[in-house]
């Protein structure tokens, strides 16, 4: 195909560069609809900007020939050149290779993804001509999304709501700046700029027209729909006031007494149907009179909307009749008959979570995503990034909604630890650092991978704070009604009547595990008082009034009462027992969270402190310093495992009950001692010769430390900036993984030891870590290598 156009990155260090843009964008007059102007003007450009990047720049080798004696614009050309070649190298695998990118991800899975139409049978004859190929498919799909113009019947008789007068105004308004400014930001494509103003408009005044039992607020894209565009902003809002239709018919239905649903719990809550999206679920009485309402207002739904109900895939469930009626039942319905437990949304319904044999298709993924050739084809950085991918995404829904249990946890963890380490199902290998390391954050000395229960009791606690600030909510009314008790979990016992679920959720979120943790991670933020508890409730300070003042509790007759009914405001002063001054707001009373500056509960800020407080003063690892140093993330893995005691030098390997020779437990440069990672990065007469002259290519003959971590610490004396010391680290971290490197060679492959050789390697990592990750460094890898203290003085300066 033809050649794609490349923006090259030494053209915007040109200084005619912009004048030469703006002049010819000025010149160009296209006249037409916005979009296509803008289209045509781009491809004017890309045609513009090839000729005068041939008549601008010559070949730069040739350049450096002809102004060789001109130091200066030698350098500039040097330079020119190393973008270019940096640009079209893989110079992206060195970046993104080994991060958690998209980049990253399509190197992993481009086998399964890869999908190429060679060519169709059209008419009965094969035909691989891309144009007639993709000419057929086009008006294949064209005729399949497409419906014929029909009459189709109104709801007249069904009540909704409808939006005031405000929210219409809001909804015609002309289009602001701030408006289309964020509907830009937001897309990816200009042709959807439209659809996604009027997205954002639609979607402030959506929940006072759509039904609650409408629990889906659509942010996702969903399958091609006739009439609603796949990947429009704007298709899944109209889907669901399309879906409000059928809960209207329910609504009439229910009125009309044509079909029984069924009230939850003490406060007789009534449900009859759940929707999420194109998911619904009707729930009522199993008898003919609701069977037959139903397959009413599907077929009704069908005539109105055009849309058409799968009764193949639709299933009928009931329980305590009679099962050759309920499949008479299904068999009226075209459907088949439902089996318990069943999957809704992911969510296996009527499932004991304690039991593992409901966690085993989430096993199953997970096992089936950390294959063992994955395993091979990835560095240990790689397999990090996957392990928090797969963790985050696959089980994300069930660790939500219910308690892992100890086995299942203890199973998916043995999964976890033998991908990091490269065990394959045949063997195993070492696991060079225990799992409660690895799964501490990166800021505690550990490898930044979640450990699956506590972040398992983080998403479980979400259920609190969204059960006190969605107390309106159907589900949050449903729950109030069946198991009883206000917004505050921690007040409510359980009871063996009590399903496994809300038994479980009151264990992780009513503060019987972990000390009541989540008591002392939220703050009440009093507004009128009626929802807070004057003497049990937090509401003062980090304990509640009643701990402080236990005889005061004792004889109280108000133990119970929220603030509000604790005293009564006259004389602009608000009389109680207490000496307090403050006005009765009037919003309601609500919590912060104080893990988070916007003081909303997030699981990422609900991880940390769980593990915070599961590992204090369990940091005694790596240093945080190394996280943040402009480095390939396969050399901060080593020094993370360095700096834990984790490389398999020979004291590891003895330490691990590994037998090792005599000959061979000896240091493979030195020859004389003992191989451990003091020796091999310290003390060895051989590699202290490398630090030496590494210090002298600095500029700098100070001693270093002969402790690992002090080691890493030590700043030579020509660098004082935070800036120079960072690229410090980069000399030091380049300097232990080619030593790594180099022992590995010695050891295993028999080569020599050469320092020349060595220090040449150091330096040329050094120069390609810091052209890749720094954006300030401009330096040619000659100027490197003559001067290296001198690049990074300036760097700070």
């Amino acid at each position: 195909g033809p050649k794609p156009f490349r923006s090259l990155d030494h053209w915007f260090q040109d200084p005619s560069f912009k004048k030469f843009v703006v002049d010819t964008w000025q010149e160009m007059s296209i006249h037409g609809w916005g979009a296509y102007v803008l289209k045509e003007k781009f491809k004017i450009l890309k045609g513009k900007l090839r000729e005068w990047n041939y008549n601008k720049f010559e070949d730069p080798m040739s350049s450096q020939k002809r102004i060789v004696k001109l130091q200066n614009q030698f350098w500039e050309a040097t330079i020119r050149n190393e973008s270019i070649l940096a640009q079209k190298s893989r110079v992206s695998w060195l970046k993104e290779g080994d991060m958690k990118t998209k980049f990253f991800h399509l190197m992993i899975n481009w086998r399964r993804r890869k999908n190429e139409l060679k060519g169709l049978y059209i008419n009965g004859v094969w035909s691989d001509e891309p144009k007639v190929v993709k000419a057929h498919v086009k008006d294949f799909f064209q005729q399949r999304f497409q419906e014929q113009c029909q009459p189709r019947p109104v709801l007249d008789g069904v009540r909704f709501k409808v939006l005031s007068s405000e929210q219409n105004e809001l909804l015609i308004a002309p289009f602001t700046e701030v408006e289309i400014r964020s509907a830009v930001w937001e897309c990816g494509c200009m042709y959807k700029i439209l659809s996604k103003v009027l997205a954002n408009r639609l979607k402030c005044v959506l929940p006072s027209v759509i039904d609650e039992r409408q629990s889906a607020f659509i942010g996702e894209e969903f399958g091609p729909k006739r009439g609603l565009r796949q990947g429009d902003p704007l298709s899944p809002f109209l889907f669901t006031v399309v879906a409000e239709g059928l809960t209207g018919l329910m609504r009439e239905a229910v009125s009309q007494n044509s079909f029984c649903g069924v009230k939850v719990g003490s406060q007789q809550v009534p449900i009859s149907i759940i929707q999420y999206a194109d998911d619904t679920m009707f729930i009522g009485e199993a008898n003919l009179q609701n069977v037959m309402a139903i397959k009413s207002m599907m077929r009704c739904f069908e005539m109105v909307s055009g849309l058409k109900v799968n009764f193949c895939k639709s299933k009928f469930g009931a329980m305590g009749i009679d099962s050759g009626l309920a499949e008479g039942y299904a068999h009226l319905l075209n459907c088949t008959l439902l089996s318990f437990p069943f999957t809704y949304l992911g969510i296996p319904i009527g499932a004991n979570p304690r039991k593992k044999d409901t966690w085993r298709p989430i096993v199953i993924k997970i096992q089936k995503k950390l294959s063992s050739w994955k395993c091979k084809v990835l560095s240990m950085v790689g397999r990090v990034c996957l392990l928090n991918s797969v963790l985050t995404s696959l089980p994300l829904l069930f660790l939500s909604f219910f308690r892992m249990s100890a086995s299942v946890s203890k199973e998916i963890v043995s999964l976890q630890r033998n991908f990091l380490w490269g065990c394959k199902e045949d063997q195993r290998k070492i696991c060079w650092i225990s799992w409660d390391r690895v799964t501490l954050p990166k800021n505690m000395g550990g490898l930044g991978v979640k450990n699956i229960t506590r972040f398992n009791m983080a998403l479980l606690a979400k259920w609190r704070w969204s059960l006190f600030h969605q107390n309106d909510s159907l589900w949050a009314r449903v729950l109030y009604s069946r198991y009883g008790g206000g917004t505050n979990l921690c007040a409510q016992s359980s009871s063996r009547r009590d399903s496994i679920w809300w038994r479980d959720l009151l264990m992780v979120c009513g503060g019987l595990e972990q000390d009541n943790w989540f008591e002392r991670k939220f703050k009440w933020r009093i507004g009128s008082g009626s929802r807070a508890r004057f003497w049990l409730d937090n509401w003062t300070g980090p304990i509640c009034l009643a701990s402080v003042f236990p005889r005061l509790f004792t004889i109280s007759e108000q133990q119970n009462h929220f603030i509000q009914d604790m005293g009564s405001w006259t004389d602009n002063s608000w009389a109680w027992q207490l000496q307090w001054r403050r006005e009765r707001a009037e919003q309601v009373d609500s919590w912060w969270w104080l893990g988070e500056p916007s003081k909303t509960y997030t699981v990422r800020s609900t991880y940390s402190a769980i593990t915070s407080e599961a590992v204090v003063g369990s940091n005694n690892g790596a240093p945080n310093i190394i996280w943040s140093i402009p480095a390939p993330p396969k050399a901060k893995k080593f020094s993370w495992r360095m700096m834990s005691k984790g490389l398999p030098t020979v004291d590891n390997l003895a330490s691990r009950s590994i037998v090792i020779s005599d000959n061979d437990a000896l240091c493979v440069f030195c020859k004389h001692d003992i191989e451990t990672d003091y020796h091999l990065f310290c003390t060895c007469p051989v590699v202290d010769k490398v630090w030496k002259v590494c210090l002298s290519w600095i500029n700098c003959h100070a001693p270093l430390p002969r402790c690992i971590l002090e080691h890493f610490n030590f700043i030579p004396g020509p660098i004082h900036q935070n800036v120079q010391v960072e690229y410090w680290c980069i000399v030091w971290l380049v300097t232990t993984w080619t030593v790594w490197r180099t022992r590995n060679l010695c050891r295993f492959n028999d080569s020599s030891f050469c320092l020349d050789s060595l220090v040449k390697e150091i330096q040329v990592h050094s120069w390609r870590w810091l052209s890749s990750f720094t954006k300030t460094f401009r330096y040619t890898f000659t100027q490197w290598c003559c001067n290296p203290g001198l690049c990074i003085c300036r760097l700070g300066a």
